[in-house]
C-alpha cells in the first residue's frame, strides 16, 4: 500500500513537470511542490510526505509542541 502511494506521488510530480515544461515556462522558470498523505491504519497514523524544490514540510504535534522536519529541501547549490 505505501509503495502505491509513493508511486502516485512520483508519477504526479513527473506528469506536472512535463505539463509545465511543454506549455508554460520553457526557459528560466522553476517550481516547488509539497504533498502530504495522512491515513489511519490499524490504530496507527501513517504520514507520507513528498517534496520537490525548497518547499519544506513540518509536522507539529499540538500536544507536545514537538516539531519534526519531514522533508529535505532540494536546491541548485
Amino acid at each position: 500500500m505505501i509503495s502505491v502511494i509513493k508511486s502516485a506521488f512520483t508519477n504526479s510530480f513527473i506528469k506536472i513537470d512535463k505539463l509545465i515544461n511543454n506549455y508554460i515556462w520553457k526557459v528560466t522558470s522553476g517550481s516547488t511542490c509539497s504533498a502530504v498523505f495522512v491515513m489511519k491504519f490499524n490504530n496507527k497514523v501513517i504520514i507520507i510526505s513528498a517534496n520537490i524544490g525548497d518547499s519544506s514540510i513540518l509536522y507539529i504535534n499540538a500536544n507536545s509542541k514537538e516539531v519534526k522536519e519531514l522533508s529535505i529541501d532540494h536546491k541548485i547549490s
